[in-house]
């Protein structure tokens, strides 16, 4: 498969769910256990927000821009998932099939439990992530100044639209918002957080009335990968969720690569056609609408515009997917 001519979250997720698993010693293993890696790929319109110690995603009800929009949930058809659509659906990419997915829709208002889905703070005590690139406005990725991994590359909103005086909207990220303003969400107290931004990233100029406006690649998606010690002999995994204020239930589950003791779900805001047929788009769609998710402050809005093959990070195709998480 030659990635660069292919959408590159996809082959991201390929390489995420065919990569052995870093190993963690602050709990034992229980006898009769296995202990993977689950991984939880963001894509489409969300929110990476700083709660504390811990971090929150927010993924803002899409519908009101576009009917079409929904929030699925997914997983490869090599992970025999179940609870989803009873047939996969091939993702195409120009004339080629990259992979096959069982999903369905979410309904509006629900949370991701994670501690129900395997999550354990006695494994991952603590949340991995890095920012280098920030504070020195990197354009591209370089393994000094601004790894892949980075979540640099989330557009940070204040600093792509010279704003200043931020306040979150805390109707927003309160326990039970609105479902017609937020979709779902998902508290993080531990495990890791990458930026899925390939070697080839086209840059995008965020453009505003101000001008001297910030260029930078920008990822696709968001990856979230926490453990759990999962059953030896059907090793398995589970995603569970409730609907804001209800108990949690499970609503998926799929099966562990016993080679790489890893399996890959997708969270992805986002019309279906957009994921199953991504494009490459000169802006980042519906951008203006992250802004909703300040209650006040001074900003410019910004229009993200895909800058020519010349100013790319590397070569080949630089991401399809019509949005990606962002930083408030």
């Amino acid at each position: 498969m030659d990635c660069k001519k292919l959408s590159t979250l996809v082959c991201l997720l390929l390489a995420i769910s065919c990569s052995k698993s870093p190993s963690r010693t602050a709990k034992a293993v229980p006898t009769g256990k296995m202990r993977v890696s689950v991984t939880i790929v963001i894509t489409g319109i969300a929110h990476l927000i700083d709660d504390g110690n811990n971090k929150l995603v927010i993924f803002p009800n899409g519908t009101a821009y576009n009917p079409q929009h929904q929030l699925l949930l997914l997983a490869s058809k090599r992970y025999s998932p179940t609870g989803l659509s009873l047939v996969p659906r091939d993702q195409v990419v120009g004339a080629t099939v990259v992979d096959s997915f069982y999903y369905k829709a979410l309904s509006p208002g629900i949370e991701i439990d994670l501690a129900k889905s395997g999550f354990d703070p006695l494994i991952d005590p603590t949340i991995t992530a890095d920012a280098t690139g920030d504070s020195t406005h990197e354009v591209c990725p370089s393994q000094q100044l601004a790894p892949r991994t980075s979540l640099h590359w989330l557009p940070k909103l204040g600093d792509v639209s010279h704003g200043s005086g931020l306040v979150i909207d805390p109707d927003q990220i309160k326990p039970s918002p609105d479902p017609i303003v937020v979709s779902a969400r998902m508290s993080i107290a531990g495990g890791s957080l990458i930026a899925l931004l390939p070697t080839a990233a086209d840059t995008f100029t965020f453009t505003t009335t101000a001008g001297n406006d910030p260029v930078q690649a920008v990822s696709a998606g968001l990856s979230y990968t926490y453990f759990a010690d999962v059953d030896a002999t059907n090793p398995t995994a589970e995603i569970w969720a409730a609907a804001y204020g209800k108990p949690s239930a499970k609503i998926a589950s799929a099966n562990v690569s016993k080679a790489a003791k890893s399996v890959t779900f997708i969270l992805a805001n986002v019309p279906p056609d957009e994921f199953f047929a991504p494009t490459p788009k000169k802006t980042i769609e519906h951008f203006e609408h992250y802004y909703e998710i300040y209650k006040s402050g001074s900003f410019l809005k910004a229009t993200p515009t895909r800058g020519l093959p010349k100013d790319s990070c590397g070569s080949g195709m630089g991401g399809t997917v019509e949005c990606g998480p962002a930083r408030p």
